[in-house]
């Protein structure tokens, strides 16, 4: 996603990936001393420790990114109205008096 941005906005990212997602780099440690891949947190944390990224803007996919984007739009105009209809019956199957 990060790269997307660079490349569609002409913008230069520099990010620290600890700093984007920490709740779900902690999940992911603890998973993986759950499933025995690591024997302690601080083994996981050690190994799992994110980096920096740097994203150059690419020009040249702009136009490809702008195609998609427009591709994505269109089709979030096609699914709203089924939206709606699912609105509707989600508020059909609640029981009586709200719970």
């Amino acid at each position: 996603m990060r790269k997307v941005l660079s490349f569609s906005l002409f913008l230069m990212l520099g990010l620290v990936a600890s700093q984007l997602l920490p709740g779900a780099l902690g999940a992911a440690m603890s998973a993986a001393v759950a499933a025995g891949e690591y024997p302690s947190l601080a083994d996981a944390a050690g190994a799992m420790r994110p980096g920096s990224a740097r994203y150059e803007p690419r020009p040249e996919l702009a136009e490809i990114y702008a195609e998609k984007y427009a591709l994505y739009r269109g089709a979030l105009d096609c699914l709203e109205p089924l939206w709606d209809r699912m609105q509707r019956l989600v508020e059909k199957s609640r029981p009586a008096g709200g719970q």
